[in-house]
């Protein structure tokens, strides 16, 4: 296989070329009933928002051709036996166009940290507080842009299109 974590390739027509066993495990299926499906069809997964992650317009290859990073965490299910939030990291090979998606479970599904990182959890609670952002970057001791990176980060990971959604997010999770 490509990795030490477990991994599925997708070519340039949307099909599955090489499908790790853990991950077939995950979605129900034999890794070599994949091969050859379209990766939409194949992987059952949504975003936090219970919207498709995998569909005809790939997010990842959007993402890349607008020069923006895409940290996915999705949720696998309910093909799978239980209902696993997982993170997928990419990389994007061409000539010819290839993904390579490596899937790494997540804490249990009740853990708040599971799914954003120590700084990311410290400014979406200061940001729940009540705070401004240049009051968080302030806290925080970075640039008022950084804090604008991690929020924008952060609202696209968890499918939220506001601060005010991130904060409803926080709340339900914490």
């Amino acid at each position: 296989m490509w990795s030490n974590v477990p991994t599925f390739l997708v070519g340039s027509d949307w099909r599955i070329m090489d499908m790790d066993p853990q991950v077939a495990e995950w979605i129900g299926k034999p890794a070599h009933a994949t091969i050859g499906q379209f990766c939409y069809e194949a992987i059952d997964a949504q975003n936090l928002d219970g919207s498709p992650f995998c569909r005809p317009e790939c997010p990842l290859l959007t993402a890349f051709k607008e020069h923006r990073a895409v940290d996915a965490v999705v949720r696998l299910g309910p093909q799978s036996r239980k209902d696993l939030r997982v993170g997928v990291h990419y990389a994007i090979f061409d000539d010819p166009l290839r993904i390579l998606h490596s899937v790494v479970p997540l804490e249990s599904e009740g853990s708040f940290h599971s799914v954003l990182t120590r700084r990311q959890y410290d400014i979406i609670e200061k940001l729940a507080r009540g705070l401004s952002h240049g009051e968080i970057a302030q806290q925080c001791h970075v640039a008022p842009s950084t804090i604008e990176t991690h929020l924008k980060r952060m609202r696209s990971m968890l499918s939220c299109h506001s601060d005010r959604e991130l904060i409803a997010w926080y709340r339900e999770h914490h």
